[in-house]
């Protein structure tokens, strides 16, 4: 009972203070988007089916990572319609570009949280994108805006029409039972 006890507690300990190879739970992780739409409506709409893993060493930030990629292909706006024209190719083009995918390079520490730099790969154009974001028991959340043109995404249609600035809201949630598993394999094994 003490050994299990301490297992635990070295878990929770872990887990509380550093996301270590953590897998995405991609059922609850989701990217929700706005941008403007004749300069007087926003469409919003969202992304889901999230993989990858989440590193956070809030004690050295140099062992952090976040590779994560999105399936391109559930973008919806609650509209039918004009989600099957977004997974067309002037839009995000999901037969060819199937997936969204971020893979950081830097992590840093500032006074609102902390602030992961990294590639944005969006349908085959990578650029570097700035994430402000917070860890929020054991959640990763972060907002950035890109611009769609960057990424030739809608570039057939005029900035009235729609806005250029798409503003990107990440709720990345991490997989607590297969985590939690390891964490008490990895236990097991050191006991």
């Amino acid at each position: 009972m003490k050994i299990a006890s301490s297992i635990y507690s070295l878990i929770l300990f872990t887990l509380s203070h550093n996301l270590q190879s953590q897998s995405i739970d991609s059922q609850k992780s989701i990217v929700n988007f706005e941008l403007d739409n004749f300069s007087f409506n926003t469409v919003e709409g969202s992304f889901k089916q999230m993989t990858g893993t989440l590193n956070i060493n809030s004690t050295n930030l140099t062992q952090s990572a976040i590779n994560a990629c999105i399936a391109a292909e559930t973008v919806n706006t609650d509209n039918p319609k004009r989600d099957e024209h977004l997974r067309r190719e002037d839009f995000f083009a999901v037969q060819k570009y199937p997936q969204i995918c971020f893979q950081s390079q830097s992590f840093s520490k500032t006074a609102a949280g902390y602030l992961v730099k990294g590639q944005l790969t969006l349908k085959g154009i990578t650029k570097e994108v700035s994430i402000p974001f917070n860890l929020e028991n054991g959640v990763f959340k972060g907002q950035l805006s890109i611009n769609r043109l960057d990424f030739n995404v809608g570039t057939d249609y005029g900035t009235f029409t729609i806005g250029n600035e798409v503003r990107l809201s990440i709720s990345c949630f991490v997989d607590w039972a297969i985590n939690c598993k390891y964490w008490l394999k990895k236990a097991a094994r050191e006991f």
